[in-house]
């Protein structure tokens, strides 16, 4: 899932080092800061904002609720069950506070510490809590992810720094910095926690050594398995600085990780490229190999395998790790200018789905994705596995900042979901949107087959809102997770309007009948579908006439049906048969066996 930190967005992955640095310095770290958004210098409130618009959009229905709270809270990712719909979230919240979802509240001690929460897919919230941080005077955590196993188990990563106790497992960072790794069950009941240290101690005043272990991406095999991916600085239980003084500063390298269901770390492994470079997402697919994003700087190696790019540009990288930890490919999406993939998702097919934004044109194989002109666009495509080649690319956005945060896939793999922040306006489909605020929420739905987009829903803000993780359940509920600032409606598909009562809030986005209806099964969309109710899978139409063969009475439009004596259903396309029993030559099929005379028809 991305990794949201107080930005602008055209600054991309690169800010995180310089930003890092910094904070590690000064030993300060605004947990509960916005994620990115645009700067004030970039954007003036509007006095007449503009109002959504929804011509042409499809019917949806849905609810939406918020995390109430008096002090600033954020949301740091979310998941969906597919076999029920159940919806986890996680995020930050406020030192001394109480966070409200329905009837259930987390509470939070002297510090600013991680909540984590639970609803079935109604908004029915069965538990929310919070995870105490304790210490000294920086004591702190951050959220990197979550991901649920098939039954419902949470599994999630982040990283920490002094103290931090699930349930009765407390873990004390050696680090400055260390990543944790921590199950807990469907009731919220933490089942273990782990660690991933740095070898130097940081005592509140005195740096020897920058060492950072910080998870910031997770998911979990069909065995029970996690897999976690993240970024290191000096010397680590994942790695080593590559000064080897631990004094990388700066520089950063991504690690990946895998922990047995019962919490038994079974290895990790590293790549290297020059600058900042960190896991932005994980999936694993059907082999139950696991498959990460970077980005990259002039170059970078995941084991054998090496991608290149411009020196000075933060451009993509993709790679495979096999489920026994070896590096088993990388790619890299180049551009004219940054790159981002911000996340991945397996269709179950053997195709990838990625999302991310650009700052300039960009190459998916033979298809060119052009920047409309703004500070970010977004991207989607699809990469098929086994023929290392792309299916196809898609752009979204308009001139000014278009951020897609992630992305997910039906069941059936035929319809993908990607939810972003946009301050620009433009069109999803026949769907027009323009900004209510600063940055707005936006669902797209797309055929995952052809990547046309087929329909928009939006939410928006008088100030700031940013959507952090998405999820989908078996039955087709699209769930979002995220934060606002003020006001924001949900009324694009039936939600409610919420206000946040500080500076901003957590919010959860449930929708139904959004997703791309395949009736016939036939892997095309019924939008897309020349027989929506008839499988036509390769969409043949002899006449041309926008209804497929398999579902068109006469193929040829001659007026002769196909099933009604047409000897050739398949024939010359768009003549009138008729015969004239008197004269032969007059007539265009004389024995009326729907196949045209002279042309076609030897027998007349």
């Amino acid at each position: 899932m991305w990794d949201v930190r107080f930005c602008k967005p055209s600054d991309g992955p690169k800010y995180a080092a310089g930003l890092l640095t910094l904070m590690m310095i000064l030993s300060v770290m605004t947990t509960l800061a916005m994620p990115p958004m645009s700067s004030p210098e970039d954007f003036q409130l509007q006095e007449n904002p503009s109002e959504i618009s929804m011509a042409g959009a499809r019917t949806a229905t849905g609810w939406s609720q918020f995390g109430d709270s008096s002090n600033p809270a954020n949301i740091g990712d979310l998941a969906v069950l597919d076999s029920n719909g159940d919806i986890y979230a996680a995020g930050m919240m406020s030192a001394s506070s109480a966070l409200s979802f329905g009837t259930q509240t987390a509470s939070s001690s002297a510090t600013v510490q991680p909540w984590f929460a639970k609803s079935d897919d109604s908004g029915n919230w069965q538990w929310a809590n919070a995870v105490p941080v304790s210490g000294g005077q920086f004591a702190e955590a951050n959220i990197g992810g979550i991901a649920l196993s098939s039954s419902g188990d949470m599994y999630v990563t982040g990283v920490f720094y002094d103290n931090i106790t699930f349930g009765s497992i407390n873990l004390r960072s050696t680090g400055y910095y260390d990543c944790f790794i921590a199950k807990s069950n469907s009731a919220g009941q933490w089942q273990w926690a782990q660690a991933l240290h740095g070898n130097a101690d940081y005592d509140g005043t005195t740096v020897m050594t920058l060492d950072v272990v910080w998870g910031t991406a997770i998911d979990v095999d069909s065995s029970g398995n996690v897999i976690i991916g993240g970024f290191f600085i000096g010397n680590t239980d994942v790695g080593v600085a590559v000064d080897s003084g631990g004094t990388s500063g700066n520089d950063a390298e991504i690690f990946v990780a895998k922990y047995s269901g019962s919490g038994n770390l079974q290895w990790t492994k590293d790549a290297r490229g020059a600058g900042f470079q960190e896991v932005a997402s994980v999936t694993i697919d059907v082999n139950n190999d696991a498959w990460i994003s970077t980005s990259f700087d002039g170059n970078m190696a995941f084991g054998s395998y090496s991608v290149t790019g411009t020196a000075g540009n933060s451009e993509g990288a993709f790679a495979k790790i096999s489920s026994s930890g070896a590096w088993a490919s990388a790619n890299p999406i180049n551009g004219a200018g940054d790159v981002i993939i911000t996340a991945i998702a397996e269709t179950g097919g053997g195709d990838l789905l990625m999302s991310g934004y650009l700052t300039s044109d960009a190459s998916f194989g033979t298809t060119l994705i052009a920047s409309a002109g703004g500070d970010t666009f977004g991207w989607i495509s699809s990469y098929n596995i086994a023929s290392d080649s792309w299916n196809w690319a898609n752009g979204l956005g308009g001139s000014s900042y278009d951020i897609i945060s992630d992305i997910a896939v039906s069941s059936d793999g035929n319809s993908g979901v990607v939810v972003m922040s946009s301050a620009s306006s433009f069109s999803v489909a026949s769907d027009a949107f323009s900004p209510l605020g600063f940055n707005d929420s936006i669902v797209a739905v797309f055929d995952a087959n052809t990547g046309n987009w087929l329909r928009g829903f939006f939410a928006g803000s008088t100030a700031n809102d940013w959507p952090a993780g998405m999820g989908v359940s078996t039955a087709g509920q699209v769930v979002v997770g995220g934060l606002f600032a003020d006001t924001i409606d949900f009324a694009s598909t039936g939600g409610s309007t919420h206000t946040s009562s500080s500076d901003f809030a957590p919010y959860i986005w449930a929708m139904n009948g959004v997703l791309a209806a395949d009736s016939d099964g036939d892997g095309i969309s019924d939008e897309e579908d020349n027989c929506p109710s008839d499988a036509n899978p390769t969409q043949d139409d002899h006449d041309m006439d926008g209804e497929g063969d398999e579902c068109d009475y006469d193929d040829d439009n001659d007026t002769v049906l196909d099933n009604s004596g047409d000897d050739c259903p398949l024939g010359v396309i768009d003549w009138v048969s008729d015969s004239d029993a008197m004269d032969k030559n007059s007539s265009t099929d004389w024995d009326l066996d729907g196949c045209k005379d002279i042309v076609e028809d030897d027998d007349i």
